[in-house]
C-alpha cells in the first residue's frame, strides 16, 4: 500500500483490519546480514492476508544471505529492483553476488 504522508502508516491489526496511525513504523523485525563486504538491511512493513510487502537495500554487499520472510506470501511475488543474483521464493529471499551490488529489492503480492 502506499504511503499515506510522510508521518502517516497503515498497520494490520490482529483482527485483520487496517488502522491509520501516526509517527513511524516499528522497525525491530529488520533484519541486517553481513556479506562478505557490504550488507543487506531486510524488512517486511506489510503482512496482511491480502497484501504483502518486504524490502530489501543492499549497500555494497557482496556474498550469499537470505531473508526468511515472516509471513510467507500465498503465490510468487512481483520482484522489482536488483535483480542479478537474486531469487525470490514465496518463502525467502536468496542474494549471491559475486561483486559489490548497492540497491533496492521489492517483493510484493499476497
Amino acid at each position: 500500500m502506499a504511503e499515506v504522508a510522510p508521518d502517516f502508516f497503515w498497520e494490520e491489526a490482529a483482527d485483520g483490519n487496517r488502522n491509520l496511525r501516526h509517527g513511524t513504523p516499528d522497525r525491530n523485525n529488520q533484519e541486517v546480514y553481513d556479506g562478505t563486504t557490504g550488507t543487506m538491511t531486510c524488512y517486511m512493513p506489510e503482512q496482511g492476508t491480502n497484501y504483502k510487502k518486504a524490502i530489501c537495500y543492499l549497500n555494497g554487499f557482496t556474498g550469499t544471505a537470505a531473508f526468511d520472510f515472516p509471513m510467507p506470501f500465498t503465490v510468487a511475488p512481483l520482484v522489482t529492483g536488483v535483480s542479478a543474483g537474486v531469487t525470490v521464493t514465496m518463502n525467502a529471499l536468496l542474494v549471491t553476488a559475486a561483486t559489490a551490488t548497492t540497491g533496492w529489492v521489492t517483493m510484493e503480492g499476497w
